[in-house]
């Protein structure tokens, strides 16, 4: 690499480290159909851990509490305080 762009490259490594500590992302492997047209069976997603809460509309991978090593994938519908009817 030239002498001249490697403090930038090092900066970078740097950043993209620090990212994916803080944002620590997770790859989630679709399967079902209930999520279509967005995420077809057997998609994958990337899914980042954000400090925010969802809003409406928001795509959002959560752990199955009785076996964690599975996780949903679900589109936030209502917000704190709303009630949903179907």
């Amino acid at each position: 690499m030239d002498g001249v762009l490697q403090p930038f490259h090092e900066a970078l490594q740097r950043i993209q480290a620090l990212a994916q500590l803080l944002l620590r992302p997770r790859l989630i492997r679709v399967q079902g159909h209930a999520m279509s047209p967005v995420l077809q069976d057997g998609d994958r997603a990337i899914f980042l851990r954000l400090r925010q809460p969802p809003t409406r509309g928001t795509v959002v991978a959560l752990r199955y509490p009785v076996n964690p090593a599975k996780s949903f994938v679900m589109r936030v519908v209502g917000l704190p305080n709303e009630q949903v009817s179907i």
